[in-house]
């Protein structure tokens, strides 16, 4: 693990985020962020769906971020990245492949809002 990534707060759903579980899983992101300074990666790899529930609880909690803060989600499969494409959310906040290829994103000294 890389220094940065100690630094991270991971959260990492699981099976669908959907209008059953979005619910849940806005109050575990708005925790995150009511919880500390750390910046937030969402970890998609055990995620196999995500809805309108579950995009409207990650814009959710976009709009709380503070400023100084930063959101991104990470290893998203096949399906959730064509959801995403289709949604447009890939323009709205960061994807990357791996966890570890967003700490590395995100070791630069001065830190900018997502």
């Amino acid at each position: 693990m890389r220094p940065h990534e100690e630094q991270l707060i991971i959260l990492q759903p699981v099976g669908r985020v959907d209008n059953t579980s979005s619910a849940e899983f806005q109050d575990c992101l708005l925790e995150a962020l009511a919880g500390g300074t750390s910046d937030i990666i969402i970890d998609f790899a055990a995620v196999d769906h995500i809805s309108s529930g579950g995009f409207r609880a990650l814009m959710t909690g976009l709009k709380q971020k503070p400023a100084n803060r930063r959101i991104a989600v990470a290893s998203l499969n096949a399906v959730v990245q064509e959801t995403f494409s289709i949604a447009r959310f890939h323009e709205v906040i960061p994807v990357f492949r791996s966890i570890a290829e967003a700490a590395l994103a995100w070791e630069a000294p001065h830190r900018q809002a997502a």
